[in-house]
């Protein structure tokens, strides 16, 4: 079930769903839940491929702050990252953003504008590999966040949801152990 993360974690503290698979948030939404960090997923700036930025790799946060972005709503831990970043730089959030949670329509709005995105590389890979979007060799620190499993603390898994959850965290470790 793919959600607004309110409306996922309100469905997982009423039982009606009993795993999330996400973002984490600091501190833990509600004390009923257990958050488990399967690695840290670190963002990237994601343009359309013949982007100028694509080619720069020495941009100041001031640079990137004038530049016009595509940003998860605030309250989301993407944003929070997207937020940090030019708070630690000493300096306001970009003023040009447009707040959208939706990858299907970021990945439009970034392949037909000069609109640029803090996205992980993962979420964007089929369109890296064809050409689509580049990632900005632009290094930026700071710009990871935890991914992981939440759950509710009373919660019983069955023999299939630990089969389930045991493979996620295989997978993962393969992926990003090895």
């Amino acid at each position: 079930m793919d959600g607004p993360y309110d409306e996922q974690l309100k469905s997982l503290l009423h039982g009606r769903i009993d795993l999330i698979i996400g973002a984490l948030r600091y501190p833990a939404p509600s004390p009923g839940v257990v958050q488990e960090q399967l690695f840290s997923d670190p963002l990237c700036i994601v343009t359309r491929a013949e982007h100028p930025l694509t080619k720069n790799t020495d941009l100041a946060p001031a640079q990137l702050q004038a530049l016009r972005w595509v940003a998860p709503r605030p309250g989301t831990p993407a944003r929070d990252v997207f937020a940090s970043y030019f708070n630690n730089a000493g300096i306001a959030q970009p003023e040009t953003v447009i707040e959208c949670s939706s990858l299907a329509s970021i990945r439009g709005l970034l392949m037909n504008s000069d609109l640029v995105a803090l996205l992980p590389r993962k979420q964007v890979e089929f369109d890296l590999a064809t050409g689509s979007l580049a990632i900005s060799p632009q290094p930026l620190s700071g710009t990871s966040r935890d991914i992981g499993l939440t759950y509710r603390k009373t919660w019983v898994p069955t023999t299939l949801q630990q089969r389930f959850s045991n493979q996620i965290r295989a997978v993962v470790d393969h992926l990003f152990i090895e």
